[in-house]
C-alpha cells in the first residue's frame, strides 16, 4: 500500500503537480529552468521534490505560486468566466462574454 501524498516529504513531479493542483507544463517548465531551485533534488536523472522546501518556496515567491495555479476555464454552458480564470485566456481576451468563445 503506498502512503498518502499528503504525508510524503518527497515527491515526484507528478506528485507534486497532483497534491498542490498545478499546472503540469508550468512546473515542468520551471524544474527543467536553469534556475537553482532549493526543492529539487537530483537522483540519477530523476527530479525529486522535497516538500518542506517547496512549501518555503512557495510562501516566499507568491508570484511563482499564482504563476503555476492551474488556468480555469469559463463555464461552456453559460460562457461565464471563473473567479480564478487562467491569465493566458485574460491577455487574448477570451474572457469577454460571446457565444463565440469556443473551446
Amino acid at each position: 500500500m503506498r502512503p498518502a501524498l499528503e504525508t510524503k516529504a518527497i515527491l515526484n513531479p507528478g506528485e507534486a503537480i497532483q497534491l498542490y493542483g498545478m499546472s503540469a507544463r508550468r512546473f515542468q517548465r520551471l524544474i527543467q529552468s536553469k534556475k537553482k531551485l532549493p526543492f529539487l533534488a537530483l537522483y540519477h536523472k530523476r527530479k525529486l521534490i522535497i516538500r518542506a522546501e517547496f512549501d518555503k518556496y512557495l510562501d516566499e515567491h507568491p508570484e511563482e505560486k499564482e504563476r503555476l495555479k492551474k488556468c480555469q476555464r469559463t463555464n461552456k454552458e453559460d460562457a461565464i468566466p471563473s473567479e480564478e480564470f487562467c491569465e493566458v485566456a485574460k491577455v487574448s481576451g477570451l474572457t469577454e462574454n460571446t457565444s463565440s468563445n469556443t473551446w
